[in-house]
This record gives C-alpha cells, sequence and structure tokens, in this order.
C-alpha cells in the first residue's frame, strides 16, 4: 500500500466534488498533520475535509443558481423595454 500523500488526497477530493485544485489547499496542514496520527484520526480528518469541500461544491452551484435566476429575471425585465426600441436614423 502507497503511503498516505495529503496533496494527492486533496486532489481527489476536490475532483470528486467538482472544484479546483486549489480549493482545498487550505486544509493541506491538517491532512499533513494527521497522516503521522493513528488511522482512526486521519480517517476522521478526511472525511472532515471531505464534508467541508462538498459543502463548499453545494455553496458555489447555489451561487451559480442565483446568478442564472438574477440573469433570466434582468432578461425579462428589460424585453419589453428593448424590442419596442427603434434605433434612429442618422439624418
Amino acid at each position: 500500500m502507497m503511503p498516505f500523500d495529503p496533496s494527492i488526497k486533496l486532489e481527489q477530493l476536490c475532483r470528486r466534488h467538482g472544484l479546483p485544485e486549489g480549493s482545498a489547499v487550505r486544509f493541506l496542514p491538517l491532512l499533513a498533520r494527521a497522516a503521522g496520527a493513528r488511522p482512526a484520526l486521519l480517517h476522521q480528518a478526511v472525511e472532515f475535509v471531505d464534508r467541508q469541500l462538498q459543502a463548499q461544491a453545494a455553496e458555489r452551484a447555489s451561487a451559480r443558481r442565483l446568478a442564472a435566476i438574477r440573469n433570466e429575471a434582468c432578461l425579462r425585465a428589460l424585453a419589453p423595454l428593448l424590442h419596442r426600441w427603434r434605433p434612429e436614423r442618422a439624418g
């Protein structure tokens, strides 16, 4: 079995949750320290990081949905104004 590599584990967790690789860099010290601990503690640390990244991914998805809703609402509000607009002819 390969030794535990915190960087590789964080990359795997980011991929699992569809996050950019750098999203988990703040957890690197935690997993590096947990790597030298007993296996049960390492497992708990990995589960904690996994839950945090899952929550971050859900938050990002919610923000994207909210932005899409706002964009659609803006388009619906502006569409009637724009469709009545006709450019003026020069001269």
